[in-house]
């Protein structure tokens, strides 16, 4: 692996091992989600695996059911993924509606910045469609993710998996 993922990893691991006693001693949630996992090149030829990791955060004034979509809620996400000089960072409005059971679904969409090797930087369409799981450990909410983040540029399509925390 990687130095500088290694050390990216080793990182968000320690962040949020300190938020983790600050999310415990607030009584109301604060509606952010932190996520970190791997995604998988799903263009023809790639064997790479790259770091992912995800920011959502919870628009609690835009409720879903209110605009008749629904039992969910609206969220902003900001995601990484990449590897070396390459990386992609969408920024989507996202739909995450859920059912009585733990397992939630999001849709979404918005734009990416994707910056490649030799200095090459886009702005791309993005999408994500995905699956998740919610359970707890302790007294801090955990969850397990699968996403498929989509990119106008077809190289850049991804598979992740993810286990995240919300405070």
């Amino acid at each position: 692996m990687n130095r500088k993922v290694l050390a990216t990893v080793i990182g968000g691991v320690a962040l949020g091992a300190m938020a983790l006693p600050a999310a415990a001693q607030t009584s109301k949630p604060v509606g952010l989600a932190i996520r970190a996992g791997v995604d998988f090149p799903t263009a023809n030829g790639s064997n790479t695996t790259l770091f992912g990791a995800g920011l959502e955060y919870n628009l609690s004034n835009l409720s879903a059911s209110s605009m008749g979509m629904g039992n969910g809620h609206i969220t902003l996400s900001v995601d990484y993924f990449g590897r070396n000089n390459a990386s992609v960072f969408p920024v989507l409005l996202n739909y995450v509606g859920s059912t009585s059971s733990p397992f939630y679904y999001t849709l979404g969409a918005g734009i990416a910045y994707d910056r490649l090797g030799g200095g090459n930087t886009n702005w791309n369409f993005a999408y994500r469609i995905g699956v998740g799981y919610n359970f707890s450990q302790s007294t801090t909410p955990v969850f397990l993710e699968a996403d498929y983040f989509g990119n106008s540029n077809s190289n850049l399509n991804v598979i992740g998996v993810y286990l995240g925390i919300r405070l």
